[in-house]
Parts: C-alpha cells; sequence; structure tokens
C-alpha cells in the first residue's frame, strides 16, 4: 500500500498562600488550602457493554454513505463566494519564505466585507510533487472569519482540499482522488445547501479513493479519521486505516472487507472498536472464511460480538467519485 499511502498534573495538597490584606484590616488573611481536581476518576463499578450489534451497524454504515458526499467541495465554494468581497487593500496579501501567498488582515474592504484572520488558498494545476505524481484541485487553509457585506458569514479553522493526483506509470496512468477535511468550518450561504455543513455534521477526515486507467473495473480506497453528528444512536464513527483493496490487485482474493478497525462512540460515551480481516497490502493472507464483511467488536479489551458492514459504498462509482 505504499503507492497509496504517498498521497495518500501533579497531586498533593496546595500550600497556604497568603493574598494580602483584607482591606480595613492591616493583618493578612490566608487562602484556604485546596486539592486539586483530579485528571482521573476511579470508577466505582466497571462499565457493563451494552452490546448492540444492530446499532453499531446502522451506524457504521450511516458513516459509510456519508463518505462520499463529505468532501472539501462545499469548503472551497463557499470560501470562494466569501472573498468575492475582498478590495483592492483589504486583506493585505503577504508572501511566505516558500514562496506562498496568503493574507492576513483585520479589516473591511471598499465592498463591505469584513476579514479577520488568515488564510492560504492554493490552486493547483499538474502541480509535480518530486515522486512522479501531479496534482490538480484546489485546498485552503485558514483561521480567518469573512463577513459579507449582505450578512453571510465564513468561519474556517483548519484545512480543506480536494485534489486529483495521477501518476503515468509506463504506459498506464492511475488515478488517486483525494480529499481531507481537519478542524471546523461554517458557512450561511447558497454553496452549503444539502451539504454536511448545513446539516451540522462534523469531520475529520482523509479520505482516498484510487482507479486504474487501463483496468476500469478496479478500485481502492483509504479511509482515515472521523465524522459526528450522525442521525444514528451512535453519533460518532472513527476509521483508523480502513483500506479496501480490488481482489485483482491482492493475492488474498479478498475485496469484501477492508483492513483496519472501525470505532462507535455509544450514547453513554463509551466506544467499541470493530476489527476487520480483509488484506492489508498486495501480498497479505487472509484467513480462509473471515472475507466476509464482518468484524469482531470490542469493549475495553473484551470481544463482545460480531459487526457488519457493506464497504461497496466506498468503490462503487463509475468514472469518478466526485
Amino acid at each position: 500500500m505504499t503507492w497509496l499511502r504517498m498521497l495518500l498534573a501533579c497531586g498533593g495538597a496546595a500550600e497556604e498562600t497568603s493574598v494580602g490584606a483584607i482591606p480595613g484590616t492591616s493583618a493578612p488573611t490566608t487562602a484556604p488550602a485546596t486539592e486539586p481536581s483530579p485528571w482521573i476518576y476511579e470508577e466505582d463499578t466497571e462499565p457493563v457493554p451494552e452490546f448492540d450489534a444492530e446499532a453499531l451497524e446502522a451506524a457504521v454504515q450511516s458513516a459509510l454513505l456519508r463518505i462520499r458526499d463529505t468532501t472539501a467541495a462545499p469548503v472551497l465554494a463557499a470560501y470562494g463566494s466569501a472573498m468575492e468581497g475582498q478590495g483592492s487593500y483589504c486583506p493585505n496579501y503577504y508572501a511566505g519564505e516558500d514562496g506562498s501567498i496568503y493574507w492576513f488582515d483585520y479589516c473591511t474592504s471598499e465592498f463591505g466585507t469584513s476579514f479577520n484572520g488568515y488564510a492560504f488558498a492554493y490552486d493547483y494545476v499538474d502541480y509535480p510533487d518530486g515522486s512522479g505524481y501531479y496534482y490538480n484541485g484546489d485546498a485552503v487553509f485558514s483561521a480567518a472569519t469573512i463577513e459579507t457585506a449582505d450578512g453571510r458569514t465564513f468561519s474556517g479553522a483548519g484545512s480543506a482540499y480536494g485534489l486529483i493526483a495521477s501518476w503515468p506509470i509506463a504506459g498506464e496512468e492511475h488515478k488517486i482522488y483525494y480529499t481531507v477535511l481537519e478542524g471546523s468550518f461554517e458557512w450561511d450561504g447558497a454553496e452549503a445547501e444539502g451539504t454536511w455543513i448545513e446539516e451540522g455534521v462534523n469531520p475529520d477526515l482523509s479520505v482516498q479513493l484510487a482507479q486504474f486507467d487501463d483496468y476500469p473495473d478496479i478500485r481502492v480506497a483509504l479511509v482515515v479519521g472521523g465524522v459526528t453528528g450522525l442521525d444514528e444512536d451512535f453519533d460518532t464513527v472513527v476509521f483508523d486505516d480502513v483500506a479496501l483493496w480490488d481482489e485483482a490487485l491482492t493475492t488474498s482474493g479478498c475485496e469484501a472487507e477492508p483492513s483496519g478497525s472501525v470505532s462507535v462512540r455509544s450514547p453513554d460515551g463509551d466506544w467499541y472498536d470493530v476489527l476487520f480481516d480483509g488484506p492489508v497490502d498486495e501480498e497479505s493472507e487472509v484467513v480462509p472464511g473471515t472475507c466476509d464483511g464482518c468484524g469482531t467488536a470490542w469493549f475495553r479489551g473484551e470481544q463482545v460480538g460480531t459487526v457488519c458492514a457493506d464497504f461497496s459504498e466506498l468503490v462503487g462509482w463509475e468514472e469518478t467519485p466526485w
């Protein structure tokens, strides 16, 4: 999977402290000694897992369906719309030591749009990374609030980018569709309508989806990170190096199940970890009978059951995933 990854406090009692004289007196007073709050609270009883395979499966499936729609596209469109109100000298732009251009300002332009913070924005056109890949797409890195003249507000604290990386190899070409969302973004303009921004889903997610021009039916997916705010009882799902291979690329003969793990948070704040048995790389072997789309669920190191999911949504696109 190397080619894919290329884009792809202290305890103890407090001492007494003098706080000076109370107004109207000449004698100092002393603050009472206090114990600091503990970092970790001891549990009176160990929590008992209330394993609900159906609820866990619904949460995982909901997250998988979300991933293809949870991209950087609405953030990039929102930022572009908000920046239409920039003026001749507001915001001010600067050049970084690496040649990058960014704005950093607190101002209101002659068009009535206010800028507070800073942001880098990039438009990649056949950009070489030195390893054979060429990037096309857009990216924005911001810690900023932009208020437009008509009352819309863009808030960005993080990075969002959507790129296509291509790499011609000996006459064959493969493409990796790459979207990353880190941090938080808000926008109340039209570009957010019907997207995860409007629906209140909070992603911290990296998704890589690959295909080969010479083998149009082959698809590969790698998902890292998670989403919260799902419309399920278990509303937060985190993917840890979940890689789904096409059986034509591995010796395992397994494409129904990924490698990696999926963690799901219960309404009580407890986490269930589901470990899957699929191939990790091109030469992985999979134990016969385990490539069934089902993983083993664990709760605090204790095996509690089985969770199944259909991962085909990750690789079920025709010409392009987005």
